[in-house]
């Protein structure tokens, strides 16, 4: 039977989430409800709440996606987990790294209680049983208070969740349950074909070890209007961040699900350099690797026409995406081996070029619901989980932190740190008058 999904918010994004169960793109989930202060511009079939809470309690569903301003992921997020339901945030999954690290707390804290409470209950049907079978954590479930959860959760299982992607197998992890609490965050550029057929070949060692990275991503660009009719985009209150946090957050989570977090980061950033907004529409960054590796991040909303395209340079080869398509060229001999021991003055390896077709396009954002569902079921690894949501917030805060403070900035940044300087933006804006006005919308040309 088909997961029964709640979607909060019923904005463009959110619209489209709804779209995408109605018409049965996610075959292992469905619509079952929505929730926003207006309700969706064409009918669903499906109750509608005007406040969130109360489809939260209304006990008819099993998950919840969240599609609301970034400013109240956080509030909602947790109230979803309270509930005992599965949860998949859009994307960012906070504003912050020490906002989402709460919530990722929260979420193991939840969980732990719910298999505590399925424990004890099997225990009490069946007292010799040694390996109670879990079920599907229910609003029932979490109203059952168990005594030392927090125990069970350690400093380090905190401080040390993963921050950057690890390979999917196909099959749920052999040491956990797949019918743990489920938590996803919406990396769906993750399903992107390029992307998916860069990971492979970075696996299969194309390019070797790697020396460079540089991405310019300047196809985000958004008009003024794109802001004027929003209270809360291009504010610190309301998104925490601009160009960084809502655009090239996709951006920022693929070039460290392809490479692994960097160490460091050096960052010049333009705030408000091209629109009337507080946030950033434009960033310039230095990225350092562990190996040794240099990388450069070049993001702009306010350039048109734009470019997305990635380099990726190793000393066996190199990659380039760009406009779907990926150029390829490698050499059996490493770099270092053959400076080392030719004899020609101007040589230079052999390389043999090519171009790499990536696979079928996809729709990515129901690959992530339909994953996230079969998760839920058991029935797959959970390929976007909300820890995985940590790598680009790390990239995004640590740009704006290097950019205020004017240095280089360490990599996992210090979310405290971080936390006290974004707080301190937030006191000194404020959010805008909407603007009434007519606006034509297609959610198509949103998606780069």
């Amino acid at each position: 039977m088909a997961v029964r999904i709640g979607v909060i918010g019923t904005g463009n994004i959110g619209s489209q989430h709804i779209n995408l169960l109605k018409g049965g793109a996610a075959p292992a989930a469905r619509l079952a409800a929505t929730a926003s202060r207006s309700p969706p511009e064409n009918a669903t079939g499906v109750p509608h709440y005007a406040d969130y809470r109360e489809m939260l309690a209304s006990g008819n569903l099993d998950a919840v996606l969240v599609a609301t301003p970034t400013m109240m992921h956080q509030e909602m997020a947790e109230a979803v987990l309270g509930q005992g339901l599965h949860l998949l945030m859009e994307k960012p999954l906070a504003m912050s790294v020490g906002q989402a690290q709460s919530l990722l707390k929260e979420s193991l804290l939840k969980e732990s209680l719910l298999k505590e409470s399925l424990l004890n209950m099997c225990m009490l049907d069946k007292p010799k049983l040694n390996k109670p079978a879990l079920k599907k954590p229910t609003q029932n479930n979490s109203s059952l208070k168990m005594p030392s959860a927090e125990e069970t959760i350690s400093e380090k299982s905190i401080d040390d969740m993963p921050i950057e992607g690890k390979p999917y197998t196909g099959k749920p992890a052999p040491d956990e349950p797949a019918d743990c609490l489920q938590f996803a965050v919406m990396l769906n550029q993750r399903f992107h074909p390029v992307y998916r057929q860069l990971k492979q070949l970075l696996a299969e060692g194309y390019i070797g070890e790697l020396m460079r990275v540089n991405w310019t991503m300047t196809a985000w660009y958004r008009p003024d209007i794109y802001y004027q009719v929003s209270s809360w985009r291009g504010t610190w209150q309301g998104e925490g961040g601009g160009l960084l946090i809502n655009q090239c957050i996709h951006n920022l989570d693929i070039l460290q699900w392809l490479l692994g977090l960097p160490v460091s980061v050096t960052a010049r950033v333009g705030f408000g350099k091209y629109h009337d907004i507080d946030v950033e529409d434009e960033a310039y960054a230095i990225l350092g690797f562990e190996n040794g590796a240099m990388g450069t991040l070049i993001a702009s909303s306010g350039e048109a026409p734009g470019v997305n395209r990635l380099e990726l340079v190793g000393d066996k080869g190199r990659l380039i995406a760009e406009d779907s398509t990926i150029h390829g060229m490698r050499s059996a001999e490493s770099l270092l081996h053959h400076c080392k021991n030719t004899r020609e003055m101007f040589g230079s390896p052999e390389f043999t070029s090519e171009v790499i077709a990536p696979g079928d396009e996809v729709n990515q954002h129901a690959a992530v619901i339909q994953n996230f569902a079969e998760a839920i079921e058991g029935q797959a690894q959970l390929l976007t989980p909300a820890e995985e949501g940590l790598g680009s917030l790390q990239l995004a805060n640590g740009i704006l932190l290097s950019a205020w403070q004017g240095r280089a900035v360490t990599l996992p940044i210090d979310a405290v740190e971080y936390e006290r300087a974004l707080q301190e933006k937030i006191k000194g804006s404020a959010m805008r008058e909407a603007a009434d006005v007519e606006v034509e919308i297609d959610m198509g040309k949103s998606y780069r």
